[in-house]
């Protein structure tokens, strides 16, 4: 529970009790356990914290909790013990995570990690109301966060802006476990230590004296979020100053409306923030996974640097925050399609695929449509094929391309896709992505329809064939024709050049290429820096997931592309000019191969990182983690994201393809 502005700000009650203070200050260099004192960082109810560095290993900080007058309280030792315990059974992205705990001189003591920042209420005091987007972040990590305590039956009962860190990168930190109650064992202790908690969010239930439940944490949660969005808590001490005043309030007085006193703040905010002050448990949000998902659609990343500019003694050297590798996978998000998504690329495929079959017909069995045409694809080779033959190839390779590349496109590439045509975002590397796209489509697609719009170039090969076959014609009477199916052609395309070359290509160049570099320059930062070795494990596992994740993008795309090569040398050749068909599975292969070259650049990129992880600090190897770490090696990789998918089958399918046309 460091907060690295030295700020505690505890407003507590025991039946009146006040705050103890430790019977002598531990001074600078003190060493206590395993851990050499730095400096105070601030004070609380329960004990002191300090600044601290381990004695073996200098360069790691830790903050060090350490009750205060302990002997005479025993009282104050049992919560101690039980914020050990509750900080134990808690290691999630939002929540203080503990190193280790022990004695000193008869007093506990408790090691966490150090977290740099401010607490919200420091914040809130020289900022003011924060808008509506940043309090929506920074509410939705603190219900993350509850939503695992509460998993693990423990309920926080002290959640305020001050226990609340929110460190230069964005990431928050639910702090001060002092007061958790576990569910189930907290009636009995609730009679004995009377009413705790702060006052001013403090639930009517926790008023009253009830056993603890996780509902309590939501009002206590509402009181913090009225407090983000309005600059003041529904019972500011202000209006309401003793805590006779403070409990009359919260458990009669209905809590004023966020609306009223912020009046940007969206209505499904506004409603939740009423929901959560109910004065009955039961009408309160049941589950914190509810509340994130409402806060969601209004949160974003926050720009700390503004937030931090407004506190007097915030001083940085740095034109930008300072981001560790957790915060920055939490960052990222890879979330699933959105219903408007399966709708829009619902729609995408339907009309698609019905110009693409509609200008088929036209071409094959329209009203201008000549005996050569209709006659063209069905003698594909010497014996007489059915009426109709190459009707039916170039349809399925219309059905084929159109339903593969948007199943991709949806599964893999719908947040890109999503952002690439978002008239909100205006980001250079969208607009560049955009430029790029629309030049390459327009130019290839230009080329293409003028070679099929005009007689001389789209008529003279049907012209040649019929001749040879004794069919009369003319150029004239095949270009109609010609320039329906170049409708289809356009259409096949934009599907694979657009969809299967120009997108991942971009997608990798302006995105996913310095999201790897990225991750592995602050992954390395963090790994050299941890000190728990099954910490090291547990991040190298997200990193696996993650680049798991991006490489099955590629994966898949070349897989596509693998199945088209395959479709057009067995089946879709004879409906393809020679040079036609050189073109289109040489694009394919190359596009393929491209693909493949990125997955080889995540696995490469990936192999550093499980070097990092196996070596650790120094370069030397830590032999508690190498058995884990095998687990999620490069070979893991590549086999969960090539060989073992359909995908990755397709890409291979190549050699054997290679094999035969050698061999011919």
């Amino acid at each position: 529970m460091t907060r690295a502005d030295g700020d505690v700000d505890c407003w507590q009650t025991r039946a009146g009790a006040a705050p103890r203070q430790p019977r002598q200050p531990v001074a600078g260099g003190h060493q206590i356990g395993n851990y050499v004192v730095e400096r105070e960082l601030g004070r609380g109810g329960m004990g002191v914290v300090y600044a601290a560095t381990h004695h073996q290993f200098t360069d790691r900080r830790y903050a060090l909790k350490l009750i205060s007058d302990a002997s005479s309280s025993p009282g104050a030792v049992t919560r101690f013990r039980r914020e050990v315990e509750a900080i134990g059974k808690s290691r999630h992205a939002h929540l203080l995570y503990a190193v280790d705990a022990g004695d000193h001189a008869g007093d506990p003591y408790l090691v966490t990690e150090f977290v740099e920042g401010y607490d919200i209420g420091k914040i809130i005091r020289h900022h003011g109301p924060l808008d509506v987007a940043d309090a929506s972040e920074i509410a939705r990590q603190v219900a993350l966060g509850l939503q695992f305590v509460h998993a693990a039956n423990i309920v926080h009962r002290d959640i305020k802006p001050q226990n609340v860190m929110l460190q230069p990168d964005g990431q928050v930190k639910i702090l001060d476990l002092g007061m958790a109650a576990f569910r189930g064992a907290a009636e009995g202790r609730v009679a004995a230590e009377g009413v705790m908690g702060t006052p001013v969010y403090m639930p009517p239930e926790q008023w009253r004296g009830e056993p603890p439940r996780p509902a309590s944490d939501v009002y206590a949660f509402g009181c913090m979020l009225f407090e983000m969005l309005t600059g003041r808590p529904p019972f500011p001490t202000t209006t309401h100053p003793t805590v006779a005043a403070q409990r009359a309030a919260h458990l009669q007085e209905p809590a004023p409306r966020v609306a009223a006193e912020a009046v940007r703040t969206p209505a499904d905010v506004a409603r939740l923030v009423e929901r959560c002050l109910q004065k009955a448990p039961d009408e309160r949000p049941q589950d914190f996974a509810e509340i994130a998902a409402i806060l969601e659609q209004h949160a974003r990343p926050i720009d700390t640097r503004a937030l931090f500019a407004s506190i007097p003694e915030h001083r940085t050297t740095d034109a930008s925050p300072r981001i560790g590798y957790d915060e920055f996978v939490e960052a990222a998000r890879f979330p699933p399609p959105t219903r408007g998504a399966r709708v829009a690329f619902g729609a995408v495929f339907g009309c698609a695929l019905l110009a693409s079959l509609g200008c088929l017909t036209m071409a094959y069995f329209g009203p201008q449509s000549t005996s050569a045409w209709e006659l063209r694809f069905d003698r594909l080779t010497n014996p007489s094929l059915p009426t109709g033959t190459g009707f039916a190839i170039e349809a399925v390779r219309s059905l084929l391309f159109l339903t593969c590349v948007l199943a991709v496109g949806y599964r893999r590439f719908s947040l890109p896709l999503a952002r690439l045509f978002s008239v909100r975002l205006h980001t250079w590397r969208i607009w560049v992505a955009r430029l790029l796209l629309a030049v390459v489509l327009v130019v290839f697609l230009g080329c293409e329809a003028g070679r099929l719009w005009e007689p001389e170039h789209a008529a003279s090969g049907m012209v040649k064939w019929a001749s040879k076959h004794g069919i009369t014609t003319s150029e004239i009477d095949e270009v109609v024709p010609y320039r329906w199916y170049m409708g289809y052609s356009l259409i096949q395309y934009t599907v694979i050049l657009g969809g299967l070359i120009v997108l991942p290509v971009l997608q990798f160049l302006l995105s996913d290429l310095q999201y790897v570099n990225r991750s592995l320059e602050l992954f390395s930062e963090a790994q050299r820096r941890e000190p728990n070795a099954m910490h090291a494990v547990d991040r190298l596992s997200t990193l696996a997931r993650h680049f798991r994740r991006l490489a099955t993008r590629y994966v898949d795309t070349a897989g596509i592309l693998a199945v088209g090569v395959q479709y057009e040398y067995w089946v879709g050749r004879w409906t393809l000019s020679e040079s036609g068909y050189l073109t289109e599975v040489i694009g394919m292969l190359v596009s393929a191969a491209i693909m493949i070259a990125v997955l080889a650049f995540v696995a490469t990129r990936y192999a550093e990182a499980v070097d990092v992880t196996s070596f650790g600090r120094g370069g030397r190897p830590d032999h508690r983690i190498d058995q884990v770490v095998g687990t999620f090696d490069v070979v893991w990789l590549m086999k969960s994201a090539f060989f073992s998918r359909p995908s990755g089958f397709a890409v291979m399918s190549l050699l054997l393809l290679l094999i035969i046309s050698a061999l011919h």
